[in-house]
Order: structure tokens, then sequence, then C-alpha cells
């Protein structure tokens, strides 16, 4: 298929809804309401290039990467840009920004990126985050193609 479903209707929009519950639930910090939208087994995985980044599968792993992701700064609020797009029935692929303040500096920013949501049911299964959209686009027609 390699490419956005096209007609998806409610079935993005479901998915669009839970990842936007999980997103204002990481710019609350809490981390309970972000992990009743996620599987039990949900991996975290980020671009190599992000300080800390990799791939995370257990919770305490988790938590840890977030907290030093947190730490250098006062505020980082997770933006989503545009509408989400539907790439597969159980894939949807995501811009968005993380915009901060430094702890230390105050200086603002805003970085974009794009995340792949893999979904299992109405849960979040997989978060891939990357720096670069084309990543993103070649990373789910892989996923899309393994099945």
């Amino acid at each position: 298929m390699s490419g956005p479903v096209p007609e998806a209707g409610g079935r993005r929009d479901e998915m669009a809804r839970v990842m936007a519950e999980a997103m204002e639930a990481f710019n609350r910090r809490d981390w309970a309401g972000f992990y009743a939208t996620t599987t039990e087994d949900f991996v975290l995985r980020t671009d190599v290039r992000w300080p800390g980044g990799g791939e995370y599968r257990d919770r305490d792993a988790q938590m840890g990467f977030l907290e030093q992701f947190l730490e250098p700064w006062s505020d980082l609020r997770y933006e989503r840009i545009g509408e989400p797009e539907m790439f597969a029935p159980d894939l949807l692929i995501e811009r968005g920004s993380w915009n901060a303040h430094g702890a230390t500096s105050g200086l603002g920013g805003r970085l974009e990126f794009t995340v792949v949501v893999s979904f299992r049911g109405d849960r979040v299964r997989r978060t891939d985050f990357f720096l670069k959209h084309s990543d993103a686009l070649g990373f789910a027609a892989r996923e899309e193609a393994a099945g």
C-alpha cells in the first residue's frame, strides 16, 4: 500500500483521539493517564540522535528516559501539527513538535518531528519518533509490509 489510507474515517479519528489523549496526559505529566492509553507491552522508541534516544520496552526504562528527556526544560509541551494520517489499519502517522523553554536559560525553542503510532485495538502499542518525516514514512512502509 505504501501511503495514507484513503477514506479511513472512523478508525483514523479514533486513533487520533487516543493519541491526543495520550499527549494531553504527557503535557500534564499525568503518567497514569498516559499509560491508560497504552498496551501493557507498550514500546517507546526515539530517534537515536535525540539525547538518550533509543528503544524502551518497559515502564521503568521509559520513565527513566522521560525524566532525563524532561530535566533540562522548565516547560516542554507536545503540539500536533496538522491532521494525522492513517497509514495502515493500525498505523497512524502524526507530525508534531516539542515546544520548550530551558530550565537554566529560559530560552524557548521548537523541534518538529514525526511519530508513527502503532495500535492494538483502541490502545497505543508502540510509538516511533523520527526527526525526518521521510524516515517515518519509510519505517511505516516497512511495518506495513511486515504485517
